[in-house]
C-alpha cells in the first residue's frame, strides 16, 4: 500500500511529465520581431505608364528594398521619361532646333504585402521620391539641356503580384501620384500628377 506522501507526489510527477514533454516539442528559437533575421531582399524592373500633358508616357527604371520580414520591405527606386515629349509652344523660342521634356525621379518607398506565401496576392507600395522637368533643346548638331525645375512627388500603387518560382515575382497594379514643385515655360510640375500603372519584376529573397 502506497504512503500518503507518495499518493500527493504522483500528480506532481504527471504534471512535471508533461511539461517536459511540451518543451521538448517547442522549438529552442526565440520569438524575434524579424523573423529569419530581416536578410531578405531584391531587386528588378519596375515600368511605369502615366498621362502627362494629355499624353500616355513611359517611365522605365527600377530599384530593391530589404525585405524586413515576410510582409514589409523597405526600398529605394527611380526612373526616366521615356517617351518624346515636345515642350509647349510658349517654350520654342529657338528656331534651330524643338524643345522636348526630360525627367527623371528617385526615392525610398515602403511596401506591405499580403498573404505572401499565396500563389496570386495582394503588395501596395507607397513611394517618396525627389525628382527633375528640363527642357531639352534638339537640332541636328547636338542635345542642349536649357531650364529646369525640380518636384517632389509621393505615390501609393496597389499591385497583384504572382510567385513564378521561388525567387522570382511578377506585379501589375495601379495608383495615384501627387506630385508638387516648380514650373518651366508654360508646364507646371503638378502636371505630372494622376493615375499611373505599373508593372515588373522582382528577384531575390524573399
Amino acid at each position: 500500500m502506497r504512503s500518503p506522501a507518495t499518493l500527493a507526489a504522483t500528480p506532481l510527477m504527471l504534471v512535471a511529465l508533461a511539461l517536459g514533454t511540451a518543451a521538448r516539442g517547442q522549438s529552442d528559437e526565440p520569438d524575434l520581431l524579424f523573423p529569419g533575421g530581416g536578410g531578405g531582399g531584391y531587386g528588378g524592373p519596375t515600368f511605369t505608364v502615366a498621362s502627362f500633358m494629355g499624353e500616355p508616357c513611359l517611365f522605365p527604371g527600377g530599384g530593391g528594398a530589404w525585405q524586413i520580414n515576410r510582409n514589409v520591405a523597405l526600398g529605394g527606386m527611380g526612373g526616366a521619361l521615356a517617351t518624346d515629349i515636345k515642350a509647349p509652344e510658349v517654350a520654342q523660342t529657338n528656331p534651330d532646333g524643338e524643345y522636348f521634356v526630360k525627367s527623371g525621379y528617385g526615392g525610398v518607398f515602403l511596401e506591405f504585402t499580403v498573404f505572401p506565401e499565396r500563389l496570386v496576392h495582394l503588395r501596395i507600395r507607397s513611394l517618396l521620391a525627389a525628382g527633375g522637368l528640363t527642357y531639352s533643346l534638339r537640332n541636328q548638331y547636338s542635345l542642349e539641356d536649357a531650364e529646369g525645375t525640380a518636384f517632389f512627388m509621393f505615390s501609393n500603387v496597389v499591385s497583384v503580384e504572382v510567385n513564378l518560382f521561388k525567387f522570382v515575382r511578377a506585379f501589375a497594379g495601379v495608383g495615384y501620384r501627387a506630385v508638387e514643385g516648380g514650373r518651366l515655360s508654360g508646364l507646371r510640375a503638378s502636371e505630372l500628377s494622376g493615375m499611373e500603372t505599373q508593372f515588373g519584376l522582382k528577384f531575390g529573397v524573399f
